[in-house]
């Protein structure tokens, strides 16, 4: 069976809710006069009042399985993927693999020059060979020299620490009396009353408020344009369906006319046989030949009398279409005044806003203007203070002069005293052989290192080892090659649906009409980042998700794009209409106008209520009485709905089982 599968953003899974929204006054005149033109077109094709809908506004109930779904796209990843790295800079000797070949463990992969690590390896082991211990009195001499050192120091006895010390009591003792006289002066000015700045504060105040006050107007002028905005909107739309039920109403007119032609090219010809046959008849004097001539007049008179009976009813037809042409060009002429009305005052509310944001703009200069005024009376009245604070600020810097000075002797002392130390570790150093023995350890291990070897089994899907290159870096990829998973991304509003667990299927270009199935197994716990370590905001939000692909013997392969559908929700064996054919009545019941083929060849328009289940973006599922698959249904039931319990025709409606050909074909049907 088919199935019927939503593409984007999760479909709902209650029942329906109200779907025909109420329609502007000019959208429901619009509908009415289409509604006319149907009834009056059928008239004028079929001679009866039975209107005609088109086979373009059915369809048929499917039995299918439903399913919700979330598309997205991903590439083809090895479940298991190890890259194979060297350190070493050694030149590649040779390389034992090649892609596609399968490898164990531990399995050689390649070997890189090993003869200068052997070189290096024999001359180390003779220069441990020949050391000799380093003598005792260089070691006693360093000693020396280190006990002394720190024991002055520790002591007190650094005579440049003891000078540093000194300068830092004295540059801070002029310090504080500079802060002092800075104080007192400070507390001095503030006790007393600053007329300039305090008239200055007033009127920047004054002109904060000014600006406060400008905004509002500002805002209120905007949500007065956005109203009127709003408002154009409106027209505009009014005015686009007033126009819709206009070249309606007119096209509707037009093919009157047509047909009024139509039928007097006929009735004149009609009258030309009348009087030819008349003609005929006055010069015959033959008995049979007259009574011939006279039924042949008869039949044309009877043609004549049904044309002229045709006409006055397709007059009386005309009648009732140029009236509704006329409203509804009254309603668009209204329409359109309306419009322009709207675009009067939207242009309106346009300039008081542009008053009121250049009221702003004045506004905020006298703000501006007053700030710099207070800002200068601000100026005026520290510039008492430039004097004291400039001393102090001396004497401060002085002091911190005089504590990096110590501080810097400290310094010196410290790494005096670790040179003394590091030459009595030296001395130590020279009297063993532990580096020269850690060296040769490491020289060994490198050694080994020159076999490269495969960290897992699996298939070599890249090599990068080339013979007589160096072999620092990346030289070979390992994959599982037989287990696939999909690296994929799930956008920001789908992801409360889509979780761990949720199934989903795989397609590629590359293999065809091939369905795999498959299962989202993780998604990331933060939003894919950018190249600052941030939230990824240049596009839609996303959190990066792997898929593991569940079917077997697949052809997938490695680095393919895929098309995945994850299936969030699924009803099966239901019946399924088409979204707009379920609409809500006035006993605001869930509702579908089916269709039944009746023995005349018309079919005759049933109200049915159903309860809905799940909804795609086309489908939705219907439960209803004496609904089955193959049902007929109107697609677009609103312009129908006036014909509830009353016979219609499907196309063209000429013979039973005509329109029935027409409907869109079931599953398996030929």
């Amino acid at each position: 069976m088919p199935l019927f599968a939503k593409q984007g953003e999760k479909g709902k899974t209650n029942a329906v809710s109200l779907r025909k929204k109420r329609k502007w006054p000019y959208a429901a005149a619009a509908a009415a006069a289409v509604c006319l033109v149907v009834v009056l077109a059928g008239k004028a094709a079929g001679g009866d009042a039975v209107p005609t809908i088109s086979p373009t506004d059915t369809s048929r109930l499917v039995q299918c399985d439903l399913q919700d779904r979330i598309s997205a796209t991903g590439t083809v990843e090895s479940a298991r993927s190890m890259t194979v790295y060297s350190t070493m800079a050694y030149t590649v000797q040779e390389v034992c693999v090649e892609v596609g070949d399968r490898v164990e463990e531990g399995q050689l992969l390649c070997r890189l020059d090993d003869q200068n690590l052997l070189d290096q390896i024999e001359t180390q082991e003779a220069s441990i060979q020949d050391a000799s211990s380093a003598g005792s009195a260089s070691i006693a001499a360093a000693r020396d020299n280190y006990e002394q050192f720190k024991s002055n120091l520790e002591n007190g006895l650094n005579t440049s620490i003891i000078s540093a010390e000194n300068a830092v009591t004295n540059a801070y003792n002029a310090y504080v009396a500079a802060q002092n006289n800075y104080d007192r002066y400070l507390a001095g000015l503030e006790a007393g009353e600053n007329t300039a700045l305090l008239t200055q504060e007033s009127a920047l105040r004054n002109a904060r408020k000014g600006v406060e006050n400008a905004n509002d107007s500002y805002e209120d002028a905007l949500e007065a344009l956005e109203e009127a905005e709003e408002a154009l909107e409106d027209a505009e739309d009014g005015a686009a369906d007033a126009e819709k039920a206009y070249k309606a109403a007119k096209k509707a007119l037009s093919q009157y006319q047509n047909e009024l032609a139509d039928l007097e090219l006929a009735a004149a010809e009609l009258q030309q046989r009348e009087t030819a046959l008349g003609q005929q008849l006055e010069a015959s004097s033959d008995d049979s030949e007259k009574a011939l001539l006279q039924a042949q007049l008869a039949e044309v008179q009877e043609q004549l009398a049904q044309q002229n009976a045709q006409r006055l009813e397709l007059e009386l037809q005309g009648s009732r279409l140029e009236s509704t042409y006329s409203a509804a060009q009254s309603a668009l002429t209204q329409a359109e005044a309306l419009l322009t009305q709207a675009e009067q005052a939207c242009k309106l509310a346009e300039k008081q806003a542009d008053a009121c944001a250049d009221a702003v703009d004045t506004a905020r200069e006298a703000y501006e203007t007053a700030q710099k005024q207070y800002n200068a009376a601000l100026t005026s009245a520290d510039n008492a203070l430039a004097d004291y604070a400039k001393n102090a600020e001396t004497a401060f810097q002085s002091y911190q002069t005089a504590q990096t000075s110590l501080q810097a002797a400290r310094t010196a002392a410290q790494n005096q005293l670790q040179v003394y130390k590091n030459n009595l570790n030296s001395a130590y150093a020279n009297a063993n052989r532990s580096t020269a023995e850690v060296s040769l350890r490491q020289l060994r291990a490198d050694l080994d290192s020159t076999r490269i070897t495969a960290p897992t089994a699996g298939t070599v899907t890249a090599v990068y080892a080339q013979v007589g290159s160096s072999g620092s870096g990346l030289l070979f990829v390992i994959e599982d090659t037989e287990n696939f998973v999909v690296t994929t991304s799930v956008k920001d509003y789908d992801i409360t649906t889509v979780t761990v667990g949720t199934a989903a299927t795989i397609q590629s270009d590359a293999t065809g009409d091939d369905l795999y199935e498959g299962e989202v197994t993780s998604i990331a716990p933060a939003a894919n980042k950018n190249a600052m370590g941030g939230t990824d905001t240049g596009g839609d939000v996303s959190f990066a998700a792997d898929v593991a692909v569940r079917s077997t013997d697949t052809r997938l392969r490695i680095g393919l794009s895929v098309r995945l559908n994850f299936i969030v929700a699924e009803e099966k064996n239901v019946l399924a209409a088409p979204y707009d054919a379920v609409y809500e009545n006035a006993q605001g019941q869930t509702c579908i106008l089916a269709a039944l083929e009746q023995d005349d060849g018309t079919w005759l328009l049933q109200e049915t209520p159903v309860t809905c289940g799940l909804e795609t973006d086309l489908e939705v599922a219907v439960k209803g009485d004496g609904l089955t698959a193959g049902t007929t249904v109107v697609s677009d039931p609103e312009p129908y709905v006036a014909y509830i319990g009353k016979p219609v025709r499907i196309g063209l409606g000429r013979s039973r089982g005509s329109a029935s050909a027409m409907l869109p074909k079931l599953p398996g049907e030929s």
